[in-house]
């Protein structure tokens, strides 16, 4: 097949699979919030009116007005400039633990997939053991026992702990495309296993693994809100759940502390799985996760 050819064949895939994506108004909406997150993430420092750290020890406790858009919680800080910026921390936690997941999830995914025999039935057992434990019981145990607790180490935590799932995914799909003929011809013109994978295999496999990794995405953001609300988190990151906990005493009172935050938090991953799921349909990928 052509250059010419092979790429009028991705431009068709591409063209098919945007055709797909748009006609689902709640693929569309989830993309929106996605963006609307990143950009809030982006441009936090234009954005925020104040520093979300500054006490306004006069303040406390105020209810949502022109000078505090979101009111203030019981420490005097201004709930959407905390918010705003807490977009920042969720995003970078969770872009750096899917970077990890994706690594390791790769590496011993392809060994699987590619070298199967023993190799496969070692490495698929440690990872059905990982399967059975639930994640977030993982990571508060693991965190609990650090006496560091930064966003690096929570991220990496989180990606080590977390990688099962995309190691299943990329196994099944080394599996499934080393046995078709294009695969084989490559090897017969005497291709190495390493260009045999990277230049044959993986490039196939990236419509699930960019499903996997936008749902995760979304997955991590609720992990380090937990831990943040749970006082395991960063003491010093501006987390959106350290701001839900500091207002749970105040819900009567000043309901608007953890309200706002909460929101955030629900709206974030709620545009996350609308993206992964119109992202599955229109690349038509079928991925399971409990």
């Amino acid at each position: 097949m052509s250059k010419n050819k092979v790429q009028a064949k991705k431009a068709g895939w591409i063209y098919t699979s945007w055709r797909k994506f748009k006609r689902s108004k709640a693929s569309l909406a989830g993309a929106i919030i996605v963006a609307i997150v990143v950009l809030m993430a982006a441009f936090a420092p234009v954005i925020a009116p104040k520093n979300p750290r500054r006490l306004h020890f006069g303040a406390v406790n105020r209810p949502p007005s022109p000078e505090f858009w979101l009111g203030t919680d019981n420490h005097g800080r201004d709930v959407f400039s905390f918010v705003v910026w807490g977009s920042r921390v969720s995003l970078l936690v969770a872009a750096g633990a899917v970077l990890i997941e994706l690594v390791i999830g790769l590496v011993i995914g392809v060994f699987a997939g590619y070298l199967g025999g023993k190799m496969d039935n070692v490495l698929m057992r440690i990872t059905d053991l990982f399967l059975t434990l639930p994640p977030i019981v993982l990571l508060i145990v693991a965190v609990s026992m650090l006496r560091v607790r930064s966003i690096i180490v929570i991220m990496a935590i989180m990606g080590i702990l977390t990688w099962p799932w995309m190691t299943r995914v990329v196994r099944s799909q080394v599996m499934s495309l080393k046995e078709l003929a294009f695969v084989e011809s490559a090897k017969s013109m005497g291709a190495s296993d390493l260009r045999v994978i990277f230049k044959h295999i993986l490039p196939n496999s990236l419509s699930p693994i960019v499903v996997l990794t936008t749902l995760d995405l979304a997955w991590f953001i609720l992990y380090e809100a937990t831990l943040s609300f749970l006082g395991l988190g960063d003491p010093t990151a501006v987390s959106w759940g350290t701001l839900i906990n500091s207002g749970r005493l105040y819900l009567t009172t000043a309901w608007w502390t953890s309200t706002f935050p909460g929101l955030a938090v629900f709206f974030t991953i709620l545009g996350l799985n609308l993206l992964g799921d119109g992202l599955r349909d229109a690349l038509d990928v079928k991925i399971g996760r409990v």
